[in-house]
Formats: structure tokens, C-alpha cells, sequence
């Protein structure tokens, strides 16, 4: 028989980092940073997703 009563100490899908003062003034700069321009990410997101074309969605449909 499998009990259910347990209940997790953590929250699931949760993974608590312990960093140092300095990596965490990194990561915010890092976070805080402008924007760079990537030619590939922004030709993928030009693209229209397979579920739109079904949905009669118009959108790009060719990676140059």
C-alpha cells in the first residue's frame, strides 16, 4: 500500500543557490546588462510555430 501523507519538506521544481556577495553582484549585473542584438534568436522568432499555421496564424516562415 503507498502512502500519501508525506508531504515534502521543499518545494518541487525548486532548487534554493547559495552564493557568495560577490557572484551574486555579478549575476545582477549580468541580469542588468543591455540587451545584445543575436541575429539567430531574433531569424527564430521571425518564425511562425507549427501550431499557428494550423490555427491559420500568418507569420514568416523561412530562416535566411
Amino acid at each position: 500500500m503507498i502512502n500519501n501523507s508525506h508531504q515534502p519538506t521543499e518545494p518541487q521544481g525548486q532548487v534554493l543557490l547559495t552564493v557568495d556577495a560577490e557572484a551574486l553582484r555579478q549575476f545582477c549585473e549580468l541580469l542588468d546588462a543591455p540587451i545584445k542584438h543575436n541575429e539567430g534568436l531574433a531569424r527564430l522568432m521571425a518564425l511562425t510555430p507549427p501550431w499557428s499555421k494550423k490555427a491559420g496564424i500568418e507569420g514568416v516562415d523561412e530562416a535566411k
